[in-house]
């Protein structure tokens, strides 16, 4: 497991269980447990309920959760970019699989920009990661949990 994905665990392994407050994007944060099972499950899937190439990758840690099926993940491979690390969207319903997010860090540091910055009636189940880092930000996950 990659440093900075096991940092992000060590700081916390998930939501609580009774939690089903959205984390990011209307989406929870898995317990280790819970995601490294999500992804033995999900490649199991692969030709057989998943026959479109990378319709899942058995490369992806499925970090958030919509319980409906749809993911946030931590790409281990760069399976587009090659850009290890890099977070991915998936959808179970649609063939899209964007990359949101370079790194974890980059990530961590989006979301804090935008709970830091937009007001609290403001929040939204669902926004753009992309559009929440100012480009001079740079922080290693450590620094930002430290926060």
């Amino acid at each position: 497991m990659p440093d900075d994905l096991k940092l992000f665990y060590q700081w916390k392994n998930g939501q609580q269980q009774d939690s089903y407050e959205a984390f990011v994007n209307n989406s929870m944060f898995e317990s280790l447990h819970n995601a490294l099972e999500g992804n033995k499950e999900l490649t199991r899937m692969i030709g057989y309920d998943f026959k479109i190439e990378n319709w899942w990758n058995a490369h992806w840690i499925p970090i958030f959760s919509n319980g409906g099926g749809s993911y946030i993940c931590y790409d281990l491979k760069g399976v587009f970019t090659k850009e290890t690390g890099q977070i991915i969207e998936f959808w179970h319903d649609y063939d899209d699989r964007q990359v949101i997010s370079p790194d974890l860090s980059s990530f961590i540091a989006s979301l804090l920009w935008y709970y830091k910055t937009t007001p609290k009636k403001q929040f939204d189940e669902f926004f753009n990661i992309k559009d929440q880092l100012p480009v001079s930000q740079s922080f290693t996950v450590n620094q930002l949990l430290k926060k």
